[in-house]
C-alpha cells in the first residue's frame, strides 16, 4: 500500500500535461513558425513524455527557457501577465467575446420546454413506461449541471461536455473540488 501511495503523490507531483499544453499554445502564438517552431517542437516532446508518466514513472522536466512569462488575450488568465495576440485565434476571440451569451443556458427543466422541444420521431415503443422516470433525470442532472456552472462560473453546458471551458471564475483544486465533481 506505501507503494501505491507513492505513485499517487509522485504523479500529482508529476502531472504537467496542462503546463505544457498550455505553454505550447503560448509559444505557437509568438513564435513565427508557429507550432513548427523549436520551443514548440521541445514541448510536444515533453508532452508525450507526460503522457506516459503513469506508465514509465520518468516525469516530464519542464526547462527555464519554456517558462511562459504571459499569455495571450484569448486563453483568458486573468490572473497572469497578458498580451493582445495578433494571430488569427486573437483576432477571432476579441471579434466574438462580446458578442457570446453571457449567461447560463441551464434553464429550468419545466413540461413547456419538454413539450417545446419534444421530437414525435425520437419516440420508441413503449417509452411512454419512462417518462416520469426521464422527466426526474432530466432534473436531476438539470440541478447538478446548473451546481457546477455557478460554482466555477462556466457558461454554457457545452463548454463542460466538450471539454473547451472559456472562461473559469474560480480556479479547479484537484483535492478541494473532487468531491463537488463527484456529487454532480
Amino acid at each position: 500500500m506505501p507503494e501505491v501511495q507513492e505513485y499517487f503523490a509522485n504523479y500529482i507531483v508529476n502531472d504537467s500535461l496542462g503546463i505544457i499544453a498550455n505553454a505550447h499554445t503560448v509559444f505557437a502564438d509568438k513564435e513565427y513558425q508557429k507550432a513548427k517552431s523549436s520551443p514548440c517542437i521541445e514541448l510536444a516532446r515533453l508532452f508525450s513524455i507526460a503522457v506516459d508518466f503513469p506508465k514509465t514513472g520518468i516525469p516530464a522536466i519542464i526547462p527555464h527557457h519554456l517558462h511562459v512569462k504571459e499569455y495571450p488575450d484569448f486563453m483568458e488568465k486573468l490572473d497572469k501577465p497578458t498580451y493582445e495576440s495578433q494571430n488569427v485565434i486573437g483576432k477571432l476571440y476579441r471579434e466574438v467575446k462580446d458578442i457570446a451569451p453571457h449567461t447560463s443556458s441551464i434553464k429550468s427543466f419545466t413540461y413547456k420546454v419538454a413539450t417545446d422541444s419534444y421530437d414525435h420521431d425520437m419516440e420508441v415503443d413503449g417509452f411512454e413506461d419512462y417518462i416520469d422516470d426521464a422527466f426526474y433525470y432530466k432534473g436531476n442532472y438539470d440541478y447538478k449541471l446548473g451546481n457546477l456552472l455557478d460554482y466555477y462560473g462556466i457558461k454554457t453546458e457545452a463548454e463542460i461536455i466538450s471539454g473547451n471551458i472559456l472562461r473559469m471564475k474560480k480556479p479547479f483544486s484537484k483535492r478541494q473540488d473532487l468531491e463537488a465533481i463527484n456529487m454532480a
